[in-house]
């Protein structure tokens, strides 16, 4: 079995994790290490029982709680080299993992598949968690689709996307402008209609749950998003669409089992 969820989701914060079989697999780590160890014990989890955490990249709101969970349990830290020279964090030697675009990593059972993306960070990336025959991809941050992007989402059972901003709503909201252009831009986040048209471009029946994520408080809803994505998935080409929730700006969500 494949799960996966939400610990948290916003510009104060991201940490996702993902269930395959018997291991869990914690996805950023950018609330803090109290809020993450308090989120995991909901579950009925703890940091020692976390088998890796993946680092997309070296932002405050992926990285903030890396080095407190690390101190409470010797984890394997799966980051990649210039991500880890710049975040200006210290992680034990002995755990880092260092991983790079293109690599696909066997755990196990679990097969993790890294992938680059763009965004205004040094190395960012993304994974596809693939256990039993079942894919999630983890695609967040990032300021539109590439190629890679969109072979992930074909691919895969269970997506957590991106659905950052309304595109109205960031224009005329309280950012200043070149805060705009940054979130708006090829290098910053996915709105809600080019995270609807890559659905509507990439996936196929095989997509089962889609959790958008990095909903913006400022420039979006939930609402917003979940009126967009569903519009745009209504002439599904199977009898059975994929359900669709969104991650909320405070708090995790129930996990999605495939």
């Amino acid at each position: 079995m494949i799960e996966f969820y939400s610990l948290g989701s916003s510009s104060r914060g991201n940490a996702f994790l993902v269930r395959t079989g018997p291991d869990h697999w914690l996805i950023d780590a950018g609330l803090s290490a109290t809020e993450i160890t308090s989120r995991l014990k909901d579950r009925h989890l703890m940091p020692g029982d976390l088998s890796g955490i993946w680092i997309t990249h070296e932002h405050g709101d992926h990285i903030r709680g890396l080095c407190g969970i690390q101190r409470r349990a010797a984890i394997p830290i799966f980051i990649s080299s210039r991500c880890h020279a710049v975040a200006g964090i210290h992680l034990s030697p002995d755990l880092v993992v260092p991983i790079h675009a293109g690599q696909e990593v066997v755990l196990g059972n679990t097969r993790v598949r890294v992938r680059g993306k763009s965004h205004d960070a040094v190395d960012p990336l993304f994974f596809t968690f693939t256990y039993g025959g079942r894919a999630v991809s983890i695609i967040t941050d990032l300021g539109y689709a590439c190629a890679d992007v969109r072979t992930a989402v074909a691919d895969s059972d269970g997506l957590i996307l991106e659905a950052n901003h309304e595109t109205a709503m960031l224009l005329s909201g309280p950012y200043p402008a070149f805060l705009k252009r940054r979130v708006g831009g090829d290098r910053g986040h996915l709105s809600n209609h080019q995270a609807a048209e890559l659905l509507v471009r990439a996936a196929t029946p095989r997509l089962r749950h889609i959790l958008l994520a990095h909903v913006s408080q400022k420039n979006n809803s939930a609402a917003t998003a979940l009126a967009v994505i569903s519009r745009a998935l209504s002439p599904w080409p199977d009898s059975r669409p994929p359900e669709v929730s969104a991650a909320p700006q405070c708090g995790g969500t129930e996990p999605i089992k495939l």
